[in-house]
């Protein structure tokens, strides 16, 4: 049980490895390139997964959207949030906001 409990990731790591694979997707399209020239992964396939990741954000609401963004897709500034929430506040709302999205994400 404890072995099956190191293989699982969290969800703030699920969510950081899409926007990871969301920025890569990105980088393909706009340069034509597969990565190690998988016939498996289509263009469409990239296509589609940065569509994915978009309709995610978009179903979540402000406070989602906003925490999501900065953790994740524009991380230019750690600590973004000190002066708006405090510590608990700011790791409920991020829990919470993680969670949506992945929904959302899983459901699109």
């Amino acid at each position: 049980m404890e072995k099956c409990q190191k293989n699982k990731k969290t969800l703030y790591e699920q969510a950081k490895e899409i926007a990871r694979f969301y920025f890569v997707a990105l980088r393909v399209l706009e340069h034509g390139l597969t990565i190690n020239d998988s016939k498996e992964i289509t263009m469409s396939d990239y296509k589609s997964y940065i569509m994915r990741v978009k309709y995610a954000y978009n179903k979540l609401d402000l406070i989602d959207k906003r925490i999501i963004n900065n953790d994740f897709f524009f991380q230019e500034y750690p600590g973004w949030w000190v002066d708006i929430y405090s510590k608990s506040t700011y790791y409920r709302l991020r829990s919470r906001s993680i969670k949506n999205f992945l929904e959302a994400f899983n459901n699109a």
